[in-house]
């Protein structure tokens, strides 16, 4: 991890004991399921580019984090919702762009429940929620929804249990399936916006076949939840 980096982690997570607060109720509960998280990326500026790179195996002796360019292509972005629970990776869904709070209230409140199905009403019924610290998710009707459909088993800003801002190393959805499947959407270049949805949904459909890989995410929170209690809430990932 470079100097930059270490700084930034740092920084984000000087707030000690906002950041014990998550790790300590998530350690414990590692059996439950884990749960759901928005994903809220930035629209740009104006149209641009990215450079597409691929792993650096050029002899058996090269760092196996190197990487070399592999392709150019256009920029397309979408809002894209998913979540875990369990053995389940949630249907990944859209959202406007541009999200409002009585849209995404509306999500929490007619859309979740349909995307749950395929999960027991037991599960359910135990589940906690998580999302970050957007605008959107601070709505007073938003915490309102939460609170009656996750009564004290929700992880956000303003919620029961405190969710500390640009935390992706104690988030299943940072850590492992944004970017996991991203490296499966970006394999070639992207044509369009639907383009990218379709790859989006088949890229869920091979995260659900991986055998076992459920279990080693839980493994990794649990693990991850007692490193940073036992580094007091700071920076934590070069002990993992």
């Amino acid at each position: 991890m470079n100097k930059a980096s270490t700084e930034l982690i740092g920084e984000v997570k000087k707030n000690e004991r906002t950041s014990r607060t998550f790790a300590q109720v998530a350690y414990p509960s590692r059996d439950l399921p884990p749960t759901g998280q928005a994903l809220l990326p930035l629209p740009p500026s104006e149209p641009e580019g990215i450079l597409l790179v691929k792993p650096k195996n050029d002899s058996p002796s090269s760092n196996p984090y190197d990487t070399r360019p592999h392709a150019y292509q256009k920029r397309f972005s979408v809002n894209v919702w998913a979540g875990i629970v369990g053995d389940h990776l949630i249907d990944p869904y859209l959202l406007p762009f541009q999200l409002e709070g009585r849209t995404y209230l509306t999500f929490l409140q007619q859309v979740l429940s349909e995307l749950l199905q395929p999960v027991a009403a037991n599960i359910q019924s135990c589940m906690w929620f998580q999302h970050d610290g957007a605008p959107t998710h601070f709505s007073l009707d938003v915490r309102s929804a939460l609170d009656a459909k996750f009564p004290r088993r929700w992880i956000g800003r303003g919620g029961p249990t405190h969710w500390l801002a640009r935390s992706p190393d104690l988030s299943c959805l940072d850590f492992f399936v944004w970017g996991y499947l991203k490296s499966l959407v970006y394999e070639s270049p992207i044509d369009s916006d639907e383009d990218l949805v379709a790859r989006i949904s088949v890229a869920a459909g091979a995260v659900r076949e991986i055998p076992g890989m459920f279990e080693k995410v839980r493994r990794s929170l649990g693990r991850r939840c007692n490193v940073c209690i036992t580094a007091c809430g700071c920076s934590f990932e070069q002990f993992l």
